[in-house]
């Protein structure tokens, strides 16, 4: 776990990253669909570490009174969580 900022424009997004990539961090554009969000990040990476960490493809959504969580199952071994601080 590593604090992360994300920002949120038109749009767009970008996320700051974590020491070591963790998380990875990167920037493109979003769209929100109900209770699902989809990310399609813009950005070249190397391929010397897990790009699960990586901010892209589908992930729930959901908000409580004090943060957003965003998650997503990329692959049978993990699961990636967001939990933005509002």
């Amino acid at each position: 776990s590593n604090p992360v900022t994300l920002n949120f424009s038109d749009g767009s997004f970008s996320s700051s990253s974590g020491e070591n990539r963790f998380p990875a961090g990167g920037s493109g554009t979003f769209d929100i669909n109900n209770s699902s969000v989809t990310f399609e990040d813009e950005n070249f990476w190397t391929a010397d570490f897990d790009w699960g960490l990586i901010l892209d493809g589908e992930y729930t959504i959901s908000e409580t009174a004090t943060s957003i969580v965003i998650r997503s199952s990329a692959n049978d071994a993990a699961i990636y969580t967001y939990e933005l601080i509002k």
